[in-house]
């Protein structure tokens, strides 16, 4: 990986830089301040605005988050003009759970806390007093040792100095980390937490919708050319830059197209995710009272009538929670299970501590990952989404044992395909060898 820049006042070229590097600008007393930081993130490099006070420029324009920077941009760090000559990073995408744009932050010495904060920008991190998050003096950091940042849907940590980050199992240090909720990494003796609550990819999604159901509802096809049935005939995919909400939208809703049912739950799903991000959810929500979806697979059932009857009623009760959930069953028979679980999902940040939620959510995923038409990846992740929220069941109703019977059986499959695979990697090893 490098990135190759050209300092336009010398018109000479910069060495390579192959691993996050600070622009600081240098102060009236003669000190230096951290303004931006270049980092590699695969397959490129970012520039990341530090400074709240002194602008980061890329191409004439001040940023204020995270930019991918491409040949020929023109960046001004501090008092130096450069400009890119190259900027790659090869490797594979590592495959992290996606993250919402604000975390919380745990530095920890020797098993105690010592530090913690918001980040909903990026953080430096470090022993000087003007960091986001400040560590003890003899935690041996340097004064401006990391930064955290949000970027393509992902926390990454950059260390600046020291001696990178060992992750477990690997040999050799790194710097460009990203992170994952609840998971640690260490900078020398400090323990490096972030917190935050899982972001499903169909939280993503929809995208922007019209201000009317009964409008969308007669959308033309060709504008959902790009959100298809996962495994159906006739699939179209996108493979958008998965740096851009654009790559979650194509990757992450299911409707298949021609089917006037499939599309109109497509715009009602379309409207309550404009509608649910206008209108907060009910401070003091009701429980479920209807039963949690079946384990028995359904025949796909619905009609026009009964789509638009929702259509009416949640636009008088967009956060209504049985109807929010008869909405999820409606769909589940239509089969267009990611969004019913996208519902559900709602329904889940509405009110976590209902256990019919957390059930319908745990059987909805098991369902998806049995079904073979799905790719393999995303059958892997439904498996463990499932065993999640079967597991939140149990803690909700510790003394059901039909859950704790599907929690276990739930378990199993997870534990067959972690053998499944390893056989197949064994057998493809030994044909190779």
């Amino acid at each position: 990986m490098a990135l190759l820049l050209t300092d336009l006042a010398t018109e000479k070229p910069v060495k390579p830089l192959n691993r996050p590097t600070p622009g600081t600008e240098r102060t009236e007393d003669g000190s230096r301040v951290l303004v931006a930081v270049l980092a590699p993130v695969t397959p490129g490099w970012v520039v990341v605005p530090v400074s709240a006070t002194r602008p980061c420029v890329v191409n004439r324009t001040n940023i204020t988050a995270v930019q991918a920077i491409l040949p020929n941009d023109v960046l001004v760090l501090g008092q130096k003009d450069f400009q890119v000559q190259e900027a790659t990073a090869p490797g594979e995408e590592p495959e992290v759970e996606l993250a919402p744009d604000r975390c919380e932050v745990l530095g920890r010495v020797h098993g105690r806390e010592v530090a913690r904060t918001t980040a909903a920008r990026p953080l430096i991190i470090g022993t000087a007093p003007d960091c986001g998050l400040v560590l003890p003096e003899n935690s041996g950091l340097h004064p401006y040792h990391a930064v955290l940042a949000h970027y393509a849907n992902r926390w990454h940590l950059f260390v600046l100095t020291g001696e990178g980050v060992i992750p477990l199992g690997a040999e050799k240090p790194i710097y460009s980390v990203p992170l994952v909720r609840n998971e640690s990494v260490w900078l020398s003796q400090v323990e490096l937490t972030v917190v935050y609550e899982e972001v499903d990819p169909l939280d993503l999604a929809y995208g922007t919708a019209p201000t009317s159901v009964q409008t969308h509802a007669k959308a033309d096809t060709e504008d959902l050319t790009h959100e298809t049935e996962a495994g159906s005939e006739g699939v179209e995919s996108s493979h958008s830059d998965s740096s851009s909400p654009g790559h979650w939208r194509a990757m992450s809703v299911n409707a298949k197209r021609g089917n006037s049912l499939h599309l109109r739950g497509l715009g009602i799903c379309q409207w309550l995710q404009s509608e649910h991000t206008r209108v907060p959810p009910l401070a003091r929500p009701s429980r479920i009272t209807a039963k949690a979806f079946s384990l028995k697979r359904q025949e796909p059932t619905g009609s026009v009538e009964e789509l638009d009857r929702f259509s009416t009623q949640l636009q008088a009760a967009p956060w209504d929670p049985d109807l929010l959930f008869a909405l999820a069953q409606c769909l589940r028979r239509l089969g267009m299970s990611d969004s019913s679980r996208w519902v559900l999902k709602e329904l889940y940040r509405q009110n976590p501590s209902d256990p019919v939620i957390a059930e319908s959510l745990a059987v909805l995923a098991w369902e998806q990952s049995r079904d073979p038409l799905r790719p393999e990846e995303m059958r892997a992740a439904d498996l463990k989404r499932s065993y999640k929220y079967i597991t939140l069941a149990c803690r909700l109703r510790p003394s059901d044992t039909r859950l704790a019977e599907i929690q276990r059986a739930i378990g199993s499959d997870m534990t067959l395909r972690v053998i499944g695979h390893s056989g197949s990697t064994a057998s493809r090893s030994d044909t190779e060898g």
